[in-house]
């Protein structure tokens, strides 16, 4: 069985701890942002491209099956 190994900070220690973790996110954030909206991209146009997919679709089914359509509804 392992033993979990916990930490104890003082208060200095942890507010030293915050202020490198801080630092390093302010540093490594105009590396995270483009690739976040390189993301954002993405995911928008996989929405777009299923919303043109639903289109198309539909698009198909009244103009090519339009004769079986109304032989249903009759």
């Amino acid at each position: 069985m392992k033993r979990r190994i916990r930490y104890v900070y003082t208060d200095a220690e942890w507010a030293r701890k915050t202020c490198i973790t801080a630092a390093i996110n302010y540093v490594l954030m105009p590396i995270h942002l483009p690739l976040y909206a390189i993301y954002l991209i993405g995911l928008g146009a996989d929405y777009l491209m299923k919303a043109i997919g639903k289109l198309v679709d539909k698009a198909v089914e009244s103009i090519v099956f339009r004769k079986n359509r109304r032989e249903g509804d009759e």
